[in-house]
């Protein structure tokens, strides 16, 4: 007997069935339950795809949006599992918000909240789990965003091709020669951006990616010029394509580098694949903003420039010009939704004007003229679509023209003044005699706050590609006028001053000096506008709008 059990302590045949019959149990009911979890885990991206669904076709009509969300639960037999809770409101895309506080309710109505529950369905778990499922909760919020093109300093008009030239010339640091008549077709000649960011991957061989990574990448000039006479020659603008090619041409542009971002702004058509097409969008660019923009981007930030040859009436005339940097990731022009601001450069320029001799001293009378210019913006306010966004959609910028101060004098610092540092401004001596007698010259017209002012462009005048000039209470003419009227001239004598019979010097530089803003005032006004820059003012325009189109924002 005791052998025998001996033998069966030692027997370990049906080992395996008796542990299987204790664990099976246990695997089974893992099973059960993972097949419960991964159950409702589908059924949760099944309902947030519905809600989905239900609040992008809620946002395109949100006065229907109850009624919208209802139907797309029927449609997908959904209407007596799921109970829906729609919220109409307003959402604002702007950084300075957080994520949550986006959605609410004051504003436009375009964007809908949607928020869906519905009890999960347990099959083995059941043992496990009395009475009803556990809740599953989804919510989705979608905008309905308008979207325009529009940029700020483009005004088309004919451009004096020998200022224009000396400009670019300074800018790119080699010799530009193009004809007036060129300048002239350039300015009048517009782009299709998304073919322009289509050629211009092909010129830097680049086939993957965004348009915005083609625009982050290294780029040189001539590539940008290329890719813009190509389209230029598509689209049938041949003498632009012409003027394009030849400045391409230039061997010392194809050695200048260029960041495209600081040239280019596209706004959500950036995040698009390199070679697609947005739908909605037709937005064109100037052939010659597109040039300037290129020229400012990759050449020196101070030009200097002998102006002598283009105002005979003056013995001699040189400008400075010191261009200072845009905001970041701001451009000229942009794509975006309401809130989207572009903006000027702030500019200051130096103009020194020899205006002629006094009778009895050699010396020629050396006026130096300084203008500050700060930047001017354009905010895109709001987009109205009306029943065809064709004939009816209507685009409103908040335009801040740019504030401008004068002086005659001399900065007591080269490095402020160059660095944008507050102006600090001194009289000029205009007239030097061996040291032994000088005459001083100043004046200044202090910067005069301006207000933002509301310009709204119809489908018809962004059809037409039409620029409007935004002025303020005081342009050029005017400031120059103010600076001109009354100047200080006083005179020294073997640094004594005045009351030696030194009155009729003064006159004499007055009567020389004070009709010299009427002079240099269509030089500055030809200058600027080459640069996109308006003093007093600001050229503002609408490229294209896109409407209504929703898309999952929360």
């Amino acid at each position: 007997m005791r052998a025998r059990l001996r033998h069966l302590g030692r027997d370990q045949r049906g080992s395996v069935a008796v542990m299987s019959a204790v664990v099976l149990p246990c695997v089974f009911g893992c099973m059960a339950l993972a097949i419960d979890v991964a159950s409702m885990h589908l059924e949760r991206r099944t309902l947030q795809g519905l809600a989905d669904l239900a609040a992008i076709s809620a946002a395109d009509q949100p006065e229907k949006a109850e009624e919208i969300v209802q139907n797309v639960l029927a449609v997908n037999n959904a209407g007596s599992k799921v109970a829906a809770r729609v919220e109409v409101g307003s959402y604002t895309a702007t950084s300075s918000l957080p994520v949550a506080n986006r959605f609410g309710s004051v504003g436009e109505s375009n964007a809908v909240r949607v928020e869906m529950e519905k009890t999960a369905s347990i099959y083995f778990a059941r043992v496990f789990y009395s009475g009803a499922g556990p809740l599953i909760r989804v919510e989705a919020t979608a905008a309905r965003e308008n979207i325009a093109q529009f940029s700020i300093g483009s005004r088309l008009l004919s451009l004096d091709g020998g200022l224009a030239n000396a400009l670019l010339s300074g800018l790119f640091g080699t010799r530009i020669s193009l004809r007036a008549m060129d300048y002239t077709a350039l300015a009048a000649a517009d782009l299709d951006l998304v073919s322009l960011l289509k050629g211009l991957a092909t010129e830097a061989s680049v086939s993957a990616g965004t348009y915005e990574e083609l625009l982050d990448s290294a780029l040189h000039v001539d590539q940008i010029l290329n890719a813009a006479a190509v389209v230029a020659s598509s689209q049938g603008q041949g003498a632009a394509d012409i003027a394009l090619r030849q400045l391409a041409g230039n061997t010392d542009l194809r050695r200048l580098g260029v960041t495209g971002r600081k040239v280019l702004n596209p706004g959500d058509i950036g995040s698009l694949s390199v070679g697609e097409t947005p739908s909605g969008v037709a937005a064109k660019i100037s052939a010659y903003d597109l040039v300037r923009a290129t020229a400012q981007a990759a050449g020196t930030s101070q030009i200097k420039l002998d102006l002598g040859l283009q105002v005979p009436t003056l013995a001699g005339l040189t400008a400075t010009i010191t261009l200072g940097e845009p905001p970041q990731n701001s451009s000229w022009i942009t794509t975006g939704p309401e809130g989207t601001i572009v903006h000027t450069a702030q500019t200051r320029v130096r103009l020194n004007a020899e205006l002629g001799t006094i009778k009895g001293f050699a010396p020629l009378v050396s006026l130096p003229v300084m203008v500050d210019i700060a930047a001017a913006d354009a905010k895109l306010q709001n987009i109205t679509c009306g029943k065809d966004p064709a004939t009816d959609a209507t685009a409103t910028l908040l335009v801040q023209p740019s504030l401008a101060a004068a002086w005659i004098g001399e900065p007591k610092s080269e490095a402020a003044w160059n660095e944008f540092s507050a102006p600090d401004i001194r009289p000029a001596t205009v007239l030097n005699v061996l040291g032994l007698v000088k005459v001083n010259v100043s004046a200044g017209t202090p910067a005069q706050q301006e207000f933002e002012a509301a310009s709204t462009f119809s489908a018809a005048e962004i059809s037409r590609g039409e620029v409007k000039t935004v002025p303020t209470s005081r342009p050029l003419g005017a400031l120059f006028g103010a600076l001109f009227t009354k100047p200080q001239v006083s005179a020294q004598a073997l640094g004594l001053g005045i009351g030696l019979g030194l009155g009729g010097i003064e006159d004499a530089v007055f009567k020389l000096v004070q009709p010299a803003g009427a002079v240099l005032d269509p030089v500055l006004a030809g200058l600027l506008r080459a640069l996109g820059i308006g003093v007093g003012e600001a050229d503002v325009r609408v490229h294209a709008i896109r409407c209504g189109q929703s898309s999952l924002v929360m």
